[in-house]
C-alpha cells in the first residue's frame, strides 16, 4: 500500500488541479457572446409563447434516509424553461429539460425546484426525511482507499463516552461494533498514520484510509475513433478517459485517430467501464469549438489480455457560451478558472484552465445531452492561504454565474514553534462558513494524524490504547483544510467515502505552523 503523505481533499481541489490537459492563459479570441448564447426558449418546439415553464416531475430518491443521511438523487422533467435552480444551497442545475443531480442530505429537508423563463416561473417540492439519532446502535461500516475500494486488515477504534472497542476490517473492508452510544468517534489506526472522524451518528460509516491499493491487474485496450477530425492538425486535441468502478484513467491524445493504451486497476481481475472522448479545437490557448464527442459503454477488460477493435463513434457538438464572475477577498489574488465536462458521477473531461487573473470570464462550452459543466476557481492570499470553489451541474449556455471564494481558515493557537504540546493542548482556527474541517498534524519522524471535525477547535487524538501514542520531543507541522457546504462529519463518512462526495464544494487550506511534543 502506498501512503499519501499530504492531501488536498477531495472532490474540488483534486479535480481542478488536474484540469491542465488543454489549458492556457490569456484572453479569448471568441466572437460576440450575444451570437453564441443560444436562442430564445420561447421558440423551442412544443412551448407555447407566453407560458410559464411546466414542471412535469421533481423527485428525490431515496426520499427516506437512515441516521446520518447520505446521497440523494434529485431528478426533474421540465418543459419550456430557460433556467432551473434548486434551493438548499444546490443552485443552478442542468440540463434544462430532464436531468439528475446528486446531493448530500444530513437532516430532514424539503427541496424546491424553480423553473424560469421570460414569462415567469413554476415551482415544485421534493421532501427528504432523515431518521433521528438513536441512543445506541450497531455500527456496521467499511474502510475504503482513496479510490473507494475496500481495504482489509485495517484497525478501527470506536470510542463514545466510556465506550471503547477496536475491530479489524475483513476481506470486504467491513467491520461491525454493537451497542455503540451516539455520537461516537471512529479512528483508522495504522503504524504510520491515524484518521479520525469525530462526532459520527450514522450506523454505516465509510472511512477513507489515505492509501491507494496497488494495481494488481492490467490489460491492453486498442481501437479507433469514427468521426471527428483525424489526423489532428495543430490546435486540435482529444480528451480521452476510461472510467470503471475500479479506475478512472486519462488516456493520451490520439492524433491519428487510432488508440492503444495499457490500463491498470486494483481488485478484481475483470473491470467493465466506458470510454469517453471529446475533441477540442484550441485557439489562443482556449477552446474555440468542439468538433466531436462520443462514448462507448460496456468495455470489458480482462487482466493480462487485449481488448481489441473498440470503436468510439464521435458526433458533432453544438457550441454554447458560459460567462460569469469570480469574487474573492480583497487580500487574495486569483490563481485560475477552470471548466470540465461532467459525463458521469466523479468522471470529467478537461476543457480548459485559464490563469489570466481576470475576475470575469466568458468561454465557449460544449452542449451535449446528459452532461453538465464543472466550473471552478481558486485564489491565494498575500500570506499564502489557498481557497477554491467548484460549481457542478452548470449548463453549457448561461450568464451571470458567480463563483464566490471565501477566505481560508487562519490558525489561532498554539503559536508557531510551540513546545511541550500534548494530547491535551487545544488547537484553534477561524471558521469557514458552512464547513467541516480536517486538522492535519504531520512529522518526518512520527506518525501523522488527520482529524475530521465540525468544530473550530481540536486536540491531537490520544491513541495510546490502540498502540499509537503521541511521540515525545518530536517536531510536527499542522494545518487546517475546510470543506463547505458540509453540515456534519457524517456526510464525509457517507457510503463510498470522502472521494464519492458529489456536491458543489468550497475548500480552504490554511498556512502551516510547527510545534514540538512534550519531552
Amino acid at each position: 500500500m502506498q501512503l499519501v503523505p499530504t492531501r488536498i481533499l477531495p472532490v474540488a481541489l483534486s479535480s481542478i488541479l488536474a484540469l491542465a490537459g488543454c489549458s492556457g492563459t490569456g484572453g479569448t479570441s471568441l466572437s460576440d457572446a450575444g451570437t453564441d448564447a443560444g436562442t430564445d426558449a420561447g421558440t423551442d418546439a412544443g412551448v407555447d409563447a407566453g407560458a410559464v415553464p411546466t414542471i412535469n416531475a421533481f423527485t428525490a430518491a431515496p426520499n427516506s434516509l437512515p441516521t446520518g443521511g447520505g446521497p440523494v438523487a434529485l431528478t426533474w422533467d421540465v418543459t419550456g424553461a430557460t433556467a432551473l435552480s434548486i434551493d438548499q444551497g444546490v443552485g443552478a442545475v442542468a440540463p434544462l429539460d430532464a436531468g439528475t443531480k446528486t446531493v448530500l442530505v444530513g437532516a430532514t429537508t424539503t427541496f424546491t425546484l424553480t423553473a424560469t423563463n421570460a414569462t415567469g416561473n413554476s415551482t415544485m417540492t421534493a421532501p427528504v426525511t432523515v431518521a433521528p439519532v438513536p441512543p445506541t446502535q450497531t455500527v456496521s461500516g467499511t474502510v475504503v482507499d482513496d479510490n473507494g475500494q475496500p481495504v482489509s486488515g485495517e484497525t478501527v477504534l470506536i470510542v463514545a463516552a466510556s465506550f471503547s472497542q477496536m475491530v479489524v476490517s475483513d476481506a470486504d473492508g467491513a467491520f461491525t461494533v454493537a451497542d455503540v452510544p451516539t455520537p461516537y468517534d471512529a479512528t483508522i489506526v495504522e503504524a504510520a498514520q491515524a484518521i479520525q472522524y469525530k462526532g459520527l451518528t450514522r450506523p454505516d460509516p465509510s472511512l477513507t484510509a489515505f492509501i491507494f491499493l496497488p494495481n494488481n491487474s492490467s490489460a491492453t485496450l486498442t481501437g479507433h475513433f469514427d468521426g471527428g477530425i483525424f489526423p489532428e492538425t495543430q490546435g486540435y486535441v482529444t480528451d480521452f478517459i476510461f472510467a470503471s468502478p475500479q479506475t478512472v484513467k486519462n488516456l493520451q491524445d490520439q492524433p491519428s485517430g487510432a488508440f492503444s493504451a495499457t490500463i491498470a486497476w486494483p481488485g478484481p481481475t475483470t473491470t467493465a467501464g466506458t470510454l469517453y472522448a471529446l475533441q477540442i479545437h484550441i485557439d489562443a490557448g482556449l477552446p474555440a469549438d468542439y468538433p466531436s464527442y462520443g462514448a462507448l459503454s460496456g468495455v470489458v477488460l480482462q487482466a493480462g489480455e487485449t481488448s481489441a477493435g473498440q470503436v468510439v463513434n464521435l458526433s458533432p457538438v453544438t457550441a454554447g457560451f458560459l460567462s460569469g464572475t469570480v469574487t474573492f477577498p480583497t487580500n487574495y489574488n486569483l490563481l485560475f478558472k477552470s471548466i470540465a465536462l461532467s459525463v458521469a458521477s466523479n468522471v470529467s473531461l478537461n476543457l480548459l484552465t485559464d490563469s489570466d487573473g481576470d475576475a470575469g470570464f466568458a468561454y465557449v462550452t460544449p452542449e451535449i445531452p446528459a452532461t453538465s459543466l464543472l466550473v471552478a476557481a481558486a485564489a491565494t492570499s498575500s500570506a499564502g492561504e489557498y481557497s477554491a470553489i467548484t460549481k457542478s451541474g452548470q449548463p453549457a449556455n448561461g450568464s451571470g454565474l458567480v463563483l464566490a471564494i471565501q477566505a481560508a481558515p487562519l490558525l489561532v493557537d498554539p503559536a508557531n514553534s510551540a513546545t511541550s504540546v500534548s494530547t491535551a493542548t487545544p488547537f484553534t482556527w477561524t471558521p469557514y462558513e458552512g464547513a467541516v474541517y480536517e486538522f492535519r498534524a504531520t512529522s518526518s519522524s512520527g506518525p501523522a494524524f488527520y482529524v475530521f471535525t465540525a468544530a473550530t477547535t481540536g486536540t491531537l487524538p490520544d491513541l495510546s490504547s490502540a498502540g499509537l501514542p503521541l511521540p515525545t520531543s518530536t517536531e510536527y507541522s499542522w494545518s487546517i483544510v475546510s470543506f463547505a457546504p458540509v453540515a456534519s462529519v457524517d456526510l464525509l463518512a457517507s457510503p463510498g467515502g470522502i472521494n464519492d462526495l458529489t456536491l458543489d464544494l468550497s475548500e480552504g487550506l490554511s498556512l502551516t505552523r510547527t510545534f514540538t511534543t512534550e519531552p
